[in-house]
């Protein structure tokens, strides 16, 4: 019974691998991917400047020769973060090895490896996925306590890795220093343990400090790390409104087993620390859970970031197997293992269709029309080989551009002239550019932005809209004046040959448009559209769908 039970979850975990491989490959993209790529290409542009949460550049230097297209090259970065989750269950299932036998330790890092938003965003290209294998690292260290003070250089070493991949790494620093504690409270040989758990945290510092500050001095200008933790822990502790409701019910609804499996265990641990039985073991345990506070207090509580917070917890879903007896485990392993294996199949058939096929298209689209890279305005990098200009589109970009009142896009467009705007965030669409419906209570741009915007770009193809102009000459109005913001080449579109800046021009002829005032007229009233570019790549097929679909 005992190598059925254990062969079959680990069935389920060679399983549950092969599906975030496939998810891996053809689940949509989400926005902060493409945002981390965005900021691999700004290292090896050298005009990256943040030194915190942004070591990870350092190892994906090379994603650009994967493709042109920077779907491909997160689909490959993502396979790396599938290796990182596979090492994250393997850590998980050796540190609740210490604990339980076999069977119960497996089926935690089944718990862990089928868990919903694993699956959804687990093996996304973020740093809570990078930094976790080195947190459940450190973790398993310090639980199992090897005897050579190398293994706590080691454990600190790791925390001090995941600090500087993600300084949300904290949320689990508590973990490590209960642990040591508890171990040195326990310990007949109090002068050992109380080194051990100093050199865990010395190690952690002094690892921290000296990647910090070579990953710092590898910057062109790097900004303040103060300025940066000022700016990112304003919006994410105190006041701000946490995003959990959203999510937290979904967490619980689609992984039952799971859910289940942690309440057990966790009442299971209070009820045999009340009876006073193995009180350093369910202490322990206990201190697993720690990570759990930060749902309190912090309010970026994306589906993506259960899986950072739940990788110790998910030891606590084995031990609810302990609660019976050996064979009634296994037996109750077996059902589980059922149960976990339709649930992940009806949350796997819910991710198929979000794919990103709609997403490769279009970056496809936009690398033909520029094979080289040019500045353009987006919500959030999607773009990632090019120059975005302009502000991070996300809630708090929104909030801060909205708490300046400043037209930052009129200031950029004149600035750095972006060629295009990819329309992946619905305040950037042609429908919320009314200057009438301006501000944030309507969702929308500045009205200053949302002029400069409609005066200076055109509507192209699906969410690609390009530098150019619209200029109706009617029978009362045939000749205008106009303002060109972005020069450069740009085709003539109309029925009939019109003057432009005094010679006259054809129908598809492309001329060249300085920056300043111009003049156009035509003899009969006509629509005139200048499009910039030799006659820019544009598919024949339409294209009406959203870029990002959320969560």
């Amino acid at each position: 019974m005992a190598d059925t039970t254990n062969r079959a979850l680990l069935a389920g975990l060679i399983g549950c691998l092969l599906l975030r491989v496939y998810l891996a490959a053809v689940y949509e993209i989400n926005w902060d991917e493409f945002l981390n790529l965005s900021m691999v290409y700004e290292f090896k542009r050298g005009t990256l400047v943040e030194p915190l949460q942004t070591l990870f550049v350092r190892g994906f230097g090379w994603l650009d020769a994967i493709s042109v297209n920077e779907v491909d090259q997160l689909v490959t970065a993502r396979m790396a973060m599938v290796a990182m989750v596979a090492v994250t269950t393997a850590l998980i299932i050796w540190t609740a090895r210490h604990f339980m036998p076999l069977h119960a330790a497996l089926f935690a890092g089944l718990c862990f490896a089928a868990f919903s938003f694993g699956l959804r965003q687990g093996a996304t290209f973020r740093t809570d996925t990078m930094a976790t294998p080195l947190i459940m690292a450190a973790i398993a260290i310090v639980v199992r306590r090897p005897a050579s003070l190398g293994w706590a250089v080691l454990a600190g070493a790791a925390m001090g890795l995941a600090g500087m991949v993600t300084i949300k790494s904290i949320f689990h620093a508590p973990v490590i220093a209960a642990i040591c504690l508890l171990g040195l409270a326990a310990s007949a040989g109090r002068i050992r343990a109380f080194t051990y758990g100093c050199v865990v945290a010395a190690s952690a510092v002094a690892v921290f400090a000296c990647l910090f500050v070579l990953h710092r001095e590898g910057l062109g200008t790097p900004s303040s790390a103060a300025a940066f933790l000022d700016r990112t822990t304003g919006k994410t502790f105190a006041d701000a409104p946490s995003v959990l409701d959203r999510f937290w019910r979904a967490a619980i609804e689609r992984n039952i087993v799971f859910a289940a499996a942690l309440a057990i265990g966790f009442a299971l641990i209070l009820v045999r620390l009340i009876k006073g039985q193995y009180r350093l073991e369910h202490a322990t345990l206990l201190a697993l859970t720690l990570p759990l506070a930060s749902f309190a207090y912090y309010s970026e509580t994306y589906p993506y970031f259960f899986p950072f917070v739940l990788a110790p917890v998910a030891v606590i879903a084995g031990l609810a197997l302990t609660a019976f007896p050996v064979a009634t485990g296994r037996k109750l392993a077996l059902f589980c293992f059922l149960g976990i294996g339709v649930q992940t199949i009806l949350n796997a058939s819910s991710l198929i269709p979000r794919d990103n096929s709609w997403q490769h298209q279009v970056l496809d689209v936009v690398h033909r029309m520029y094979p080289e890279p040019v500045a353009y305005i987006d919500h959030a990098s999607m773009a990632s080989s090019f120059p975005k200009t302009g502000f991070f589109m996300s809630a708090w970009g929104l909030s801060d551009y909205y708490a300046r009142a400043e037209p930052v896009l009129r200031d950029v467009i004149d600035r750095d002239q972006p060629q295009f705007v990819l329309i992946n965030q619905p305040i950037l669409s042609f429908a919320r550019l009314d200057p009438a419906r301006a501000g944030p209570e309507n969702g929308a741009l500045l009205e200053a932005d949302i002029r400069a915007v409609r005066e200076n770009y055109i509507p192209h193809w699906g969410p690609i809209a390009v530098a150019g102009k619209e200029i109706v000459l009617t029978s009362d109005v045939l000749r205008q004046d106009f303002q060109i913001v972005i020069p450069g080449p740009y085709t003539v579109e109309t029925t009939a040959s019109v003057v432009l800046n005094g010679e006259t021009v054809k129908p598809g002829q492309t001329v060249r448009l300085s920056k300043g005032q111009h003049s156009i007229s035509a003899p009969t009233p006509l629509t005139v559209t200048l499009r910039s570019g030799d006659e820019l790549f544009r598919p024949q097929q339409p294209a009406d769908r959203p870029l990002f679909t959320g969560f």
